[in-house]
């Protein structure tokens, strides 16, 4: 049964949800009021998430990919914004905390691992920089208790996607990831052939590096299916569909990061001596061709050949371009946090407050260097660390082949991830942290 509730849970329900519809459309008829109609439609989702979790939760996780474009149109709320993509997330705490309480009165088993201990150890410890960013910065402080709920958010989707992945098995769950894909992809195709735009393509996503980051995660679960399915020609069609459009997004960072993805699984492949080395070199050789070959490739290209050395960019700061944009604001970060070295400044300050640029960090670590200081980093860098250990005893662990090279995929995206934090802001990329962490949970 995919409901954790029992006839007489059933039966209180049924009462609840009465009432609640009741009062709810009382309301709504009295005020006219919008938001009382909007309570009432997720009030009812709320009651299908409980009765039907398999269903409603993969289609809120698949709908995710679409709703960065929306981050525009939102509600302040103090010095938060409320938008779409943030509502969802908001929702999806909700429905978890309600599902995940009716499984302990039900008296049944809650998933829990050394990554969900580690990750809430880890939430647990930033509502100290949470009120460090309030201490230091009053009000507008506040905003570090959104971007905590965001992480919380993720937390959430990791232990509703394992809840998920024992009721109907790890493959229902990437399918699920893969179906996210239509939103985005669909998009990215009418920007280019029938806008005919010629910038750089970011789709659904917030920024282009951020599309590129989600789409080595679905090249990663095409080239696994394309090893194990029947139907490989159709794989193919859709690898060379995302690697077209991961060479659209013109993203330096995300082509290392596709190299450092791609580097493991050759170094697996190639031990093997199998043509699924040809494959990925093939892979990497489009990528290359398709940014050489173009105009805009060329021109990013050149920017990066221009770059000053390093000792010119730090002494005089100069930023002809994005790499040496980032060395300087990289400094000037690392001059505000000497300023704080253990504790930094509070969570979610690094843009608002610390930055003279008010621009993000570029680098997720020192930002949390800034952020949460030395201590805070340390247990960042910790947790990251049970994730890796997490996945590597999962792939020594005695399975199918087909589960055990999912795994390696796996580990190869979060490779990509860990990595590319070098240079961009990837624990800010919901959408794809959502979806990561949802293939966490299936492997």
């Amino acid at each position: 049964m995919n409901t954790v509730l029992t006839n007489a849970d059933r039966t209180l329900l049924k009462s609840v949800t009465l009432i609640g519809v009741s009062l709810l459309l009382f309301f709504t008829i009295v005020t006219r009021s919008p938001y009382f109609f909007g309570l009432l439609g997720a009030f009812g989702v709320l009651v299908l998430f409980i009765l039907r979790f398999d269903i409603v939760f993969p289609v809120l996780l698949i709908l995710r990919s679409g709703l960065d474009s929306f981050t525009d149109f939102g509600v302040d709320i103090g010095p938060m914004n409320l938008n779409l993509a943030a509502g969802l997330s908001i929702f999806i705490d909700i429905c978890g905390v309600i599902y995940f309480a009716g499984l302990l009165i039900s008296k049944k088993p809650v998933p829990l691992n050394s990554v969900i201990k580690s990750f809430g150890w880890w939430l647990f410890s930033l509502l100290f920089w949470v009120w460090l960013s309030h201490h230091h910065f009053g009000f507008e402080g506040l905003g570090a208790v959104r971007e905590w709920i965001r992480l919380f958010s993720i937390l959430m989707i990791y232990l509703l996607s394992l809840q998920l992945a024992r009721l109907k098995g790890y493959n229902y769950l990437v399918t699920c990831v893969m179906i996210s894909q239509a939103i985005p992809l669909s998009v990215a195709l009418y920007d280019i052939f029938l806008l005919g735009t010629e910038s750089r393509i970011g789709a659904t996503f917030s920024h282009p590096n951020t599309f590129a980051l989600y789409l080595i995660l679905c090249i990663g679960l095409t080239f696994w299916k394309i090893k194990f399915s029947a139907r490989k020609k159709a794989w193919f069609l859709l690898l060379a569909l995302e690697l077209f459009l991961l060479w659209n997004t013109f993203s330096i960072g995300g082509s290392i990061s596709f190299g450092v993805f791609g580097t493991l699984l050759i170094i697996k492949e190639s031990w093997k001596r199998t043509r699924y080395v040809i494959i990925i070199v093939a892979m990497f050789i489009i990528l290359l061709a398709g940014l050489s070959l173009s105009d805009l490739g060329q021109r990013r290209f050149h920017e990066i050949e221009q770059t000053p050395t390093l000792h010119q960019i730090i002494k005089d700061e100069i930023t002809t371009n994005s790499l040496s944009w980032r060395i300087v604001n990289w400094k000037n970060l690392l001059r505000e946090w000497r300023d704080r070295p253990f504790l930094g400044y509070g969570l979610d300050t690094c843009l608002r407050f610390v930055n003279p640029w008010r621009n993000e960090a570029h680098n997720d670590y020192l930002r949390y260097l800034v952020e949460i200081g030395l201590l805070g980093l340390a247990g960042y860098l910790l947790f990251i660390r049970t994730i890796a250990l997490h996945i590597w005893a999962k792939y020594r662990a005695p399975i199918a082949d087909q589960e055990k090279y999912l795994v390696l995929v796996v580990f190869a995206i979060f490779l990509a991830w860990v990595a590319g934090a070098l240079w961009d802001n990837h624990i800010t990329a919901t959408a794809f942290q959502f979806y990561f962490w949802a293939l966490l949970a299936a492997i």
